[in-house]
């Protein structure tokens, strides 16, 4: 199986180790100095540096991941996505020319963050 193709949330990230921003590459989000970060087939990109990219033991497993990534699709929590968005819009964060960034840091699949960032495109 293919990993999955970027998505939007992606371009709020920055490379940990020289804070670059990152592109899509070839499956993995890169920095201009060359520093890459594989996209997991689950929806995912693991920032950790070195060895520590290792998941812990214990963690989900890819039948758990993909009926979360179903569920969410689905629109069941919709309503959350669409509370963080409003309290950003009240907030001001959502306004065209912001630089304000938001980061989804060990949440899951980035579902929330990636309807987020659709929204911070300028002009919707």
């Amino acid at each position: 199986m293919a990993p999955l193709p970027p998505r939007p949330g992606h371009r709020l990230l920055r490379c940990p180790i020289c804070w670059l921003g990152l592109d899509a590459r070839g499956g993995a989000l890169a920095c201009g100095n060359g520093h890459s970060f594989d996209l997991a087939r689950e929806g995912y990109v693991n920032l950790l540096p070195g060895s520590r990219r290792r998941p812990a033991a214990g963690g989900d497993g890819s039948a758990q991941l993909r009926h979360r990534s179903a569920f969410l699709d689905a629109g069941h929590f919709d309503f959350i996505t669409a509370e963080i968005a409003e309290r950003l819009q009240h907030a001001g964060t959502m306004s065209a020319g912001g630089d304000r960034r938001v980061l989804d840091a060990g949440c899951g699949t980035g579902h929330h963050l990636a309807r987020i960032a659709a929204a911070l495109v300028p002009g919707r």
